[in-house]
């Protein structure tokens, strides 16, 4: 029994070892105060991800694109997200869409929750 485990408890570790963070790049098309500052929640979420990481200098692996500027209704804003696999050569794979509406004063909580959608939506690609 004693051999058994001895065998078993490399493999039990490596299952047990969390995924690599994959780098995600923040990009918007919008120029508006509104969807900059809703980029920069997005940048400023992305430390407390589990599987997902700001991006160093060569990194291209995700990016999360808000697709145009944030409709801004009073103190509420619509968005549209995209979270694309990034292919350097070729036409980036999209793993997930999101869209919804925001509150301003709670923009960190928003932000929070789009990425928790883009770790469900990597998460799911990983096993495809």
């Amino acid at each position: 029994m004693r051999r058994v485990t001895l065998l078993l408890t490399p493999l039990l570790l490596a299952a047990a070892a969390p995924a690599e963070k994959r780098a995600l790049d923040i990009r918007y098309v919008g120029d508006d105060a509104t969807t900059e500052r809703f980029a920069e929640a997005l940048r400023t979420a992305l430390p407390a991800s589990e599987r997902l990481r700001a991006p160093d200098a060569d990194d291209d692996d995700l990016a999360l694109v808000i697709l145009s500027d944030v409709a801004s209704e009073k103190k509420r804003f619509r968005y549209s997200v995209d979270l694309m696999k990034v292919n350097p050569g070729f036409s980036p794979d999209r793993l997930g869409s999101f869209e919804g509406k925001c509150r301003e004063d709670e923009l960190a909580d928003c932000a929070g929750g789009i990425l928790a959608d883009a770790e469900r939506a990597v998460r799911k690609a990983e096993k495809d």
